[in-house]
């Protein structure tokens, strides 16, 4: 089989469009809850952007654009090599 029909791929994308409103809801609740018990067990501000930063630095390689700086760095090393010019006639 080739490619998925038309009506499924706008089927996904309209499914999509209706679920990310509550997809944005439901993460908006876990983010509350999870401010509601840092300030539960008494984390200070400063030691909460600390926990954010160690695992922002921890899980920020698993992310695809890490993927693309990468594939970006070897096509720049392509770049910088010397063309090699077209004979002159």
């Amino acid at each position: 089989m080739g490619s998925p029909p038309t009506w499924a791929a706008w089927s996904v994308i309209t499914a999509v469009l209706l679920l990310s409103s509550a997809l944005a809801f439901l993460m908006v609740i876990a983010i509350e809850i999870l401010i509601d018990f840092l300030m539960e067990i008494g984390v200070t501000a400063l030691l909460a952007v600390a926990i954010g930063a160690i695992g922002w630095f921890l899980f920020r390689k698993r992310s695809s654009r890490a993927k693309v700086a990468s594939l970006l760095a070897d096509d720049a090393q392509v770049l910088d090599e010397p063309a090699i010019a077209a004979p002159s006639t």
